[in-house]
C-alpha cells in the first residue's frame, strides 16, 4: 500500500443510535460512488441484524458468563440509547450495504468477528473490571429514560466530545478499551489496508465515530511500514 491509497479511502464518521448519520451516510455514497462500500460490521453480527429476531430482545439474556453478560449489557445500552433518538441501532451499516449496492459498489464487511473480540475479552479483561462495568452500564441504561438521549448523541457528533468519552472510557476499563477499541482499530485497519490493494477506485468506510482516529492512525503506520519509513 502506498500514501496515496489513503487518499483514496472516504471515512465516514457515525453514530450507531442516530438518524443523521443514516442520511450523511446515504448521501456520501451517492456522491462518491465507490468501488467498495466497507463497514464496520463482521458476518454474524449483519446476519443478526437483518434477521427477523435482529433486535436487542433476541440475544441471549444477561447471567451467562461475564463476557456474554457484557457483550448483552452493551446492546441493552446502544438499544436504549436507540428508542430514545428514534433510531435503529445499526440502521446506518443496512442503509451503507444498501445505497452501495444500489451505485454497484461491492460490499466489505471489515469489522473482527465478534465471537474473537468475546475471546479476547476472555483473554485480557479482569473480572473485576467487568463486574464494574456490568453495575455502571445497567445504571446507565435505565437513566437514559429520564434524561436527553438526544444530548448523550449530540456529543459524540463533536471530535471533543469523543476524545472525551473515548479518554474517560480507557482511564476507567483499560482492559476493555484495549480489546473493544485499540485492537478492533488494527483490525478494521488491516482490513481496509488489504480492499485499498485490491482496489483501485474510491472507498468509502463506514466507522462508529470512536474508531476513526485508532483507524486513520493504524492505517498510516502500516503504510509507513510498507516503504521501511
Amino acid at each position: 500500500m502506498v500514501p496515496a491509497d489513503i487518499e483514496r479511502l472516504v471515512i465516514v464518521p457515525v453514530i450507531h443510535t442516530d438518524n443523521e448519520s443514516t442520511d450523511r451516510v446515504r448521501r456520501v455514497i451517492r456522491e462518491v460512488r465507490p468501488e467498495v462500500v466497507a463497514v464496520e460490521l463482521d458476518v454474524d453480527r449483519y446476519s443478526h441484524m437483518v434477521s427477523a429476531a435482529g433486535d436487542v430482545t433476541a440475544m441471549p439474556p444477561a447471567g451467562g458468563d461475564p463476557v456474554t453478560d457484557l457483550m448483552w449489557q452493551l446492546a441493552t445500552l446502544e438499544e436504549s440509547i436507540g428508542v430514545a433518538t428514534g433510531a435503529g441501532v445499526g440502521n446506518e451499516m443496512l442503509a451503507a450495504i444498501e445505497e452501495g449496492r444500489a451505485v454497484g459498489a461491492k460490499v466489505a464487511l471489515v469489522d473482527r468477528p465478534i465471537a474473537e473480540t468475546m475471546r479476547e475479552l476472555e483473554r485480557q479483561v479482569s473480572l473485576e473490571e467487568v463486574y464494574t462495568f456490568l453495575d455502571m452500564a445497567a445504571s446507565a441504561a435505565q437513566e437514559l429514560g429520564n434524561c436527553d438521549a438526544h444530548e448523550v448523541v449530540g456529543e459524540l457528533k463533536t471530535e471533543d466530545g469523543v476524545e472525551s468519552v473515548l479518554k474517560e472510557f480507557r482511564e476507567q476499563f483499560p482492559g476493555m478499551y484495549a480489546v473493544l477499541l485499540e485492537g478492533r482499530d488494527r483490525y478494521v485497519a488491516r482490513a481496509l489496508r488489504q480492499v485499498l490493494g485490491d482496489t483501485t477506485g474510491k472507498v468509502v468506510a463506514v466507522l462508529g465515530a470512536g474508531h476513526v482516529a485508532g483507524v486513520r492512525r493504524a492505517l498510516e503506520e502500516m503504510c509507513s511500514g510498507d516503504h521501511g519509513g
